[in-house]
Formats: structure tokens, C-alpha cells, sequence
């Protein structure tokens, strides 16, 4: 049997849950930050549906299924060090849907699997003054940041998040 290491690693963050944490080695003035899904976000496939029921209607660009849309949420995490991350300048970010960025967030774009854009932003928390070596989120959370997705994008089309996945409505900031 073959998997991808993709595959493998999106198949370990969906069992490990929501909790699972990035790493982003650039945050914090180069320290590092463990980043974590805010509980706002829209997460992957949390029903009985499988990762390949379809997460995003993204109009005739077609739709995005779960384990991709995964991938995404899982690259966003990853903040300024995900491959093909940029942050984005204040007035080119696009309004988001549940929540909205605060005035110290760091607004980033990232593409994953060609033709998916994700917009998002993190809100770091820089208390640690030692670097975090790689793998340092495995048993604890140091400079806890959290990562809000804002639009979702498959060939320059908006997609709209077609399952009801959100976890806290509420705890959205407005």
C-alpha cells in the first residue's frame, strides 16, 4: 500500500484533532510559535463524511474536499514559514466572513496544491525568549498563537464553505 507524506501527515493531524499545533520558526523575531486553530475556524470534516466529501463550493473552479482543504488549514499554521507563505499589507487582505483581524495580527496568504489560496491571519503571543528548536510544540505550547482562516480560494474563485463545520460561532472576534 502507498500513501503520500502528505496524506500521512494531514491522516496524523485529523486523528490527533483540532489541537494538533504548527510551528512557525519565523514568529517571535525568529523564537518561534506554536500555532493552533482558533475555535472559530471552519475545521476539515469533523461529520462521518470522510476526507473526501466536498468542504468548499468554489463555483466553476468545482469544489475542494476535505483532506485538501486539510493541507490548507495545515499550511496556514505553519504562519510566515509555510512554503509559498506572504504577508499581506492591511489594505490588500479581504474581508472575512466570521471573524475580523485585530490591529496587531500578521495577515498572511498562502497557496497549497497549485491552485488553492488561503487568506489568514495569526495573533502571536511572543512571551518565550529562547528560541523553540523544531518539534518544540510536541509537549507543550510555547509562544501559543492563534490562527484564524479568513477566504478560501481554488483558481481565483471564492469558495464558500459548504458544511457546517464551524466549532464557536461565538467566540469569533467581530
Amino acid at each position: 500500500m502507498h500513501f503520500s507524506s502528505s496524506a500521512l501527515t494531514i491522516a496524523a493531524v485529523l486523528l490527533a484533532g483540532r489541537a494538533a499545533a504548527g510551528f512557525d520558526r519565523q514568529a517571535c523575531n525568529g523564537i518561534g510559535a506554536c500555532t493552533t486553530s482558533a475555535s472559530c475556524n471552519y475545521w476539515p470534516n469533523r461529520s462521518d463524511n470522510g476526507p473526501q466529501e466536498p468542504e468548499y463550493d468554489c463555483g466553476s473552479a468545482g469544489t475542494i474536499n476535505g483532506q485538501k482543504s486539510a493541507g490548507a488549514t495545515i499550511n496556514l499554521s505553519q504562519g510566515q514559514s509555510a512554503q509559498g507563505a506572504q504577508i499581506v499589507a492591511r489594505a490588500d487582505f479581504p474581508r472575512c466572513d466570521l471573524a475580523q483581524p485585530s490591529a496587531t495580527a500578521t495577515l498572511l496568504k498562502t497557496t497549497f496544491d497549485g491552485g488553492i489560496t488561503v487568506y489568514g491571519w495569526i495573533e502571536y503571543s511572543c512571551t518565550e525568549t529562547t528560541r523553540i528548536p523544531d518539534g518544540g510544540c510536541y509537549s507543550s505550547l510555547k509562544n501559543s498563537s492563534h490562527v484564524y482562516t479568513c477566504k478560501v480560494l481554488k483558481d481565483g474563485q471564492t469558495c464558500k464553505h459548504i458544511n457546517n463545520d464551524i466549532v464557536d460561532a461565538n467566540s469569533c472576534p467581530k
